[in-house]
């Protein structure tokens, strides 16, 4: 039987392959019985409503990694041939969280198994930030956020890379600089830009800050979603919001 620590890097092994800002339970299955782990279940994510989001197999270590679309309350379903299905209690969890788990189910009995939560992890955020309302927002749905965790496992070496991947937005090159433009009826649109609370444009952003100097970025596409501390403030492109290290 592999000790706790084992299973705790075993399972950091496989969820760093997971995308930024999921949620992730990394699930492993160990026969009731035996306490030996059981590869080839089928581990699923399964909401409070029951219905199942995400499937995946256990390796032959019993580990699997399920990626959830947001937080919240869920439930873990194990199958395999030649045991009884088990759900699991329901576990919540949060936003950008980790949850390492173990789950055991037996052969020849229908069990209700709760869900053992091994270790929570969850990106350090920051005080000033906290201050701004930055969570408070993310919290709240609307926009796209990212965290200084993840702007740094980007590896970018230009400000405006961020946002390369960031739905709704394209970078784009003119002459020396790279400018983060939007999308408006199949036109390029420079949204407005605050920078710990100082207004410029997305055409600015390589100039004023470098990639590590960068907490985080929230980004509204349209009107409907920017903040009212923002909206009077905001032009017809959107609007990013960058917190850098200089934020108190």
């Amino acid at each position: 039987m592999k000790s706790i620590r084992t299973v705790f890097f075993t399972l950091l092994a496989l969820l760093a392959a997971a995308p930024l800002q999921a949620q992730v339970v990394g699930v492993r299955v160990l026969d009731r019985a035996t306490d030996q782990p059981i590869p080839e279940v089928m581990v699923e994510a399964l909401r409070a409503n029951g219905r199942s989001v995400q499937r995946v197999r256990t390796d032959r270590e019993g580990y699997a990694v399920l990626e959830l679309p947001e937080g919240g309350e869920w439930r873990v379903r194990a199958s395999r041939v030649g045991y009884q299905a088990a759900t699991s209690t329901p576990v919540t969890v949060e936003m950008r969280q980790t949850i390492e788990t173990v789950v055991r189910i037996a052969a020849g009995e229908v069990v209700l198994d709760p869900l053992t939560v091994t270790a929570r992890t969850v990106p350090p955020r920051s005080p000033a930030m906290e201050r701004e309302g930055f969570y408070d927002r993310e919290r709240r749905g609307l926009g796209k956020f990212l965290t200084e965790y993840e702007i740094q496992r980007m590896l970018s070496t230009e400000s405006s890379g961020i946002f390369r991947n960031v739905p709704g937005l394209r970078v784009v090159r003119s002459g020396n600089n790279s400018i983060v433009t939007v999308s408006r009826g199949g036109q390029e649109c420079i949204p407005k830009m605050f920078v710990d609370n100082m207004g410029t444009t997305a055409a600015e952003i390589d100039k004023l800050v470098k990639p590590e100097e960068i907490r985080g970025v929230e980004v509204y596409r349209g009107s409907n979603e920017i903040p009212a501390r923002w909206i009077g403030q905001a032009n017809g492109c959107g609007l990013i919001v960058v917190w850098t290290v200089a934020t108190r």
